[in-house]
């Protein structure tokens, strides 16, 4: 590495590591800013706190690091610019993009370990932050019993004191209601004064009490030989020195299992985020699928075939068969039915071959059957018993049975004078008969419609399918555009996690020519540059990501768009810092300023010459 490497890796790591720690504090002061009320007073230790700040900073890490390498970037090359080390470098003969190189490559592995951290360590961070935080929310207030004031943070107890040292460990004129039997205020222990103090690391509450009474009222289950219309009895019970235990459990901090968390998306990965994504798409091809299918129920005769699925949509059932069918298969294996299924399958599949090779063996024909030969097939037809004679016709009204097998229709159709081929239209005339076309069908409502008895009913059947398809299509319709939105932001949270990690580059592209061109370092003009950049960042991104969820835009461009929108921003400001820009003196734009002056005025001496001249009298 060359002596201008190591310069200005120097001169950019202590601001970043600084600018870095910086950052985050800001923004997990203000992101904590929000639950303040949720942890003070609760009594939460030392190691409780450190947790939750740790795991909630690498939470901040992802919005941290590229505000901190635009700030330090342009603070190492502006501290370069105002010492005139900068154009030493130029004098020498090496440019500014060989300068930028060591801070460029640094860039990239950072660039490298912030996908990493996205990926990776910030979700399983996420789920240990926000897992405690609602522990911590859940948590019950510590125990701080206030001068006049009832406190009924003990389970089943209210506890007024009326005085109360500043220590806190003796008061005076208390009064205690025990809730325990859940009948109200009928058990009341009142003391002149006491002390309370905890034993077995702060698990359990002593309250020792002196000189007072304790009125309860018996219950009425346990009084047998008083009747309902007698006042229950009263007692009273005076005491000198009495301790009452309470259980402090409800103030200890119970923590929730990680596992009740880990389906949110901040807590997952890319490749989870993935299967996510994938399963809520197809689930919203199923919704639209039952769409379809459960439309042409309500149909019977004329709109029925007209609804078709698309193809599209057709898949889904294959699919879902095939998941039905492996999931019958692993419940049989569970069940331990699965060898039984096997061996009943392959007998049946054994049956089937010994019934296929028996058809396929000629059989004899019986007595009283002969061959009749044919052109291309051989019929089997049965001979008419002696007694019936050929000459022997059916009346006109006598029709062929449909159990008959069509030996016998051969037959019958032989016997009387018929063509084989008249059989098969008759048939084809039947079979129309019992299947009933579209414009039939409609005759057969109107005849039932022209009843007046049946008007009403049918009205109110056609209504009530209506209002059920419409019900059941808005709840689909409602069911599918919930799985659609919540599709975009996990699409929109696996985007962020690759657009955060090239938000780095984008912002050294910006940050280190910037501090070229204004060639001032510190803490002063460099962090207002930055501000303002980081500003337009996180405004580009949070308007973005709202008008990707709401479907304007596409998920990968509502991530993307601040990155689309600052790497341009970056490369203009590389080019003119590679020229010499002034882009920040007063003298440029009073140039600039002037020149437009210049043309303007030439411009306008241009008109007033080609102007025609006013001829004099």
């Amino acid at each position: 590495m060359k002596k201008l490497d190591k310069l200005v890796l120097k001169s950019f790591i202590g601001p970043f590591i600084l600018t870095f720690v910086v950052v985050v504090f800001i923004l997990l002061l203000q992101y904590m800013l929000k639950y303040f009320d949720d942890l003070v007073g609760k009594g939460l230790g030392f190691e409780v706190f450190a947790e939750l700040m740790t795991s909630f900073s690498i939470v901040m890490t992802p919005n941290a690091l590229p505000l901190a390498v635009l700030l330090s970037s342009l603070m190492t090359f502006g501290n370069l610019g105002e010492h005139f080390e900068l154009t030493a470098i130029k004098s020498s003969g090496i440019s500014l993009l060989r300068a930028m190189a060591p801070i460029f490559y640094f860039t990239l592995l950072l660039t490298a370990f912030a996908f990493f951290s996205n990926n990776h360590i910030v979700p399983k961070a996420a789920l240990n932050a926000y897992s405690l935080m609602y522990d911590v929310r859940q948590q019950k207030p510590a125990l701080n019993i206030k001068e006049g004031a009832f406190y009924n943070g003990i389970k089943n107890f209210t506890i007024r004191v009326n005085e109360k040292d500043p220590q806190g460990d003796s008061m005076k004129d208390l009064v205690i209601y025990d809730h325990t039997k859940r009948k109200g205020n009928i058990d009341i222990i009142m003391a002149d004064s006491g002390r309370m103090y905890s034993f077995m690391n702060e698990r359990y509450l002593v309250m020792e009490l002196f000189d007072g009474h304790r009125y309860s009222q018996s219950d009425k289950t346990s009084q047998r030989n008083y009747g309902k219309k007698d006042i229950e009895p009263y007692v009273r019970t005076r005491f000198a020195q009495t301790k009452m235990i309470f259980s402090l459990e409800d103030f200890d901090l119970k923590k929730t299992k990680k596992e009740l968390f880990a389906n949110n998306r901040l807590m997952k990965n890319i490749g989870q985020l993935s299967e996510d994504i994938d399963s809520m798409d197809f689930e919203v091809q199923e919704v639209k699928y039952k769409i379809f299918k459960n439309v042409r129920n309500y149909y019977s005769y004329h709109l029925k075939e007209k609804i078709v699925i698309p193809e599209k949509y057709d898949q889904v059932r294959i699919k879902l068969d095939s998941l039905r069918m492996a999931q019958d298969s692993i419940q049989a294996v569970k069940d331990g039915e699965y060898e039984a299924r096997y061996n009943a399958e392959a007998s049946n599949r054994k049956a089937k071959k010994i019934d296929k090779a028996s058809k396929k063996t000629p059989k004899k024909p019986s007595k009283g059957v002969t061959a009749l030969p044919s052109s291309k097939n051989t019929e089997i037809v049965k001979q008419p018993e002696p007694r019936q004679k050929a000459t022997l016709k059916p009346s006109k009204g006598l029709k062929l049975n449909k159990s008959k097998t069509v030996t016998d229709k051969l037959v019958n159709a032989k016997i009387n004078n018929k063509k084989p081929n008249t059989i098969a239209k008759s048939e084809n005339v039947e079979k129309k008969k019992d299947t009933l076309t579209i414009e039939e069908a409609m005759v057969k409502v109107d005849s039932v419609m022209a009843l007046e008895n049946n008007q009403t009913k049918i009205m109110a059947s056609a209504l009530t399918k209506a209002r059920q398809m419409k019900n059941q299509m808005v709840t689909q319709d409602t069911n599918a555009d919930n799985l659609i939105n919540e599709t975009r932001k996990y699409k929109i949270e696996k985007n962020k996690k690759y657009a955060l990690a090239l938000a780095c580059l984008s912002m050294f592209l910006i940050g280190a020519p910037l501090g070229a061109i204004i060639k001032k370092g510190g803490l002063g003009f460099p962090v207002i540059i930055s501000i303002i950049f980081f500003i337009l960042f996180y405004v580009i991104n949070i308007t973005g990501e709202k008008l990707a969820k709401q479907g304007i835009i596409e998920p990968w461009i509502g991530a993307w768009a601040a990155n689309f929108i600052l790497f341009p921003i970056g490369l203009f400001f590389l080019r003119q810092a590679r020229i010499d820009a002034r882009l920040f003196d007063l003298d440029f734009y009073n140039v600039f300023v002037i020149n437009i002056k210049r043309r303007f005025s030439k411009s306008i001496n241009r008109q007033e010459k080609l102007q025609p001249q006013p001829s004099g009298k």
